[in-house]
């Protein structure tokens, strides 16, 4: 009997498969740049309006 792929390549499918799923759990679910704490945005917004130069 021959089998149509060799053992070691079903496990690196399986490797693959798992590196996939562990990295897509693993990924943030937002992109980009956390958003800003609002006390800290008005501190600065006061700031900036405070000290034009």
């Amino acid at each position: 009997m021959r089998l149509p792929v060799r053992p070691d390549t079903v496990l690196r499918w399986h490797r693959d498969l798992v590196a996939r799923r562990h990295a897509a759990r693993s990924r943030p679910k937002r992109p980009g740049r956390p958003r800003t704490v609002r006390s800290i945005r008005a501190l600065v917004l006061r700031l900036a309006a405070e000290n034009p130069g």
